[in-house]
């Protein structure tokens, strides 16, 4: 690897795969960006990032969200109108409302060698049911069962609209339906999950975070719009996870 890295070079060596690559290369080169703004802070909570734009004489609230492709924004069912500006490597969303800036043609406009090859380190893709659970099977088979279990379950679910998950990380979430709203559970190959209330109802959040809390003493916080879920493995069990199911597929009223 070394052998291939030129003396003077001084930057990635990858176009970007993980978010936390895109906020890097954003801030490495927001001094060359028309783009007067002050960062108040970066965070692990929808806006990513809370900052300030210079705007007739004073400054004006700007919400940033970090993105691989404009498209994950959607995906992850982020709301428009609580964001101000999508910061991502590359733009696939065309029809968004949202203003974007794409930082792989902001470093070609710039000509700045920041990346030595073109291409990612960890390949993205769109992640099938055949491909997400191959994943699982190399690389977590202690949970394999449970993973498969919960595809199936949920697949067979009129009411649940399972979306095929996009990147480097195998992925894949759904809607949970609700009483007047749907919220928004993801799933990841090693067993972490979380889940989306931006769609939720104030009751909807209440009955979804008791019924985990009551049923799988599993404690979540209904307060915030993103929230760290139960992980298959270790609060999803071979023992309760047909009351996990239940509990998310909408069987119990939820």
């Amino acid at each position: 690897m070394s052998d291939d890295i030129p003396s003077e070079f001084s930057g990635f060596i990858y176009e970007p795969s993980k978010e936390q690559e895109v906020v890097s290369i954003f801030f490495r080169i927001l001094p060359h960006l028309d783009l007067p703004i002050c960062i108040e802070e970066v965070r692990g909570e929808f806006p990513d990032c809370l900052a300030w734009i210079k705007s007739n004489g004073g400054y004006e609230r700007l919400n940033i969200e970090f993105e691989i492709f404009s498209r994950n924004f959607l995906e992850h069912d982020h709301d428009e109108k609580e964001c101000d500006l999508i910061v991502c490597w590359k733009d696939d969303w065309p029809e968004c409302s949202v203003e974007t800036l794409e930082l792989k043609k902001e470093l070609k406009d710039l000509e700045k060698e920041l990346i030595l090859k073109d291409e990612a380190k960890y390949k993205s893709q769109v992640w099938s049911k055949r491909d997400f659970l191959q994943k699982v099977d190399e690389n977590y088979p202690e949970i394999f069962d449970l993973q498969e279990k919960i595809y199936r379950t949920l697949e067979s679910r009129e009411s649940v609209n399972i979306r095929t998950g996009k990147g480097s990380n195998p992925t894949y979430h759904f809607r949970i339906p609700s009483t007047d709203h749907k919220a928004n559970l993801g799933i990841y190959a090693n067993g972490r999950t979380w889940i989306g209330f931006k769609k939720l109802s104030d009751e909807g959040k209440r009955n979804l975070a008791s019924a985990l809390r009551n049923k799988l003493d599993i404690n979540i916080d209904s307060e915030k719009d993103w929230t760290k879920g139960p992980h298959i493995g270790e609060d999803i069990t071979k023992e309760n996870i047909d009351k996990f199911l239940s509990i998310v597929s909408h069987s119990e009223g939820i």
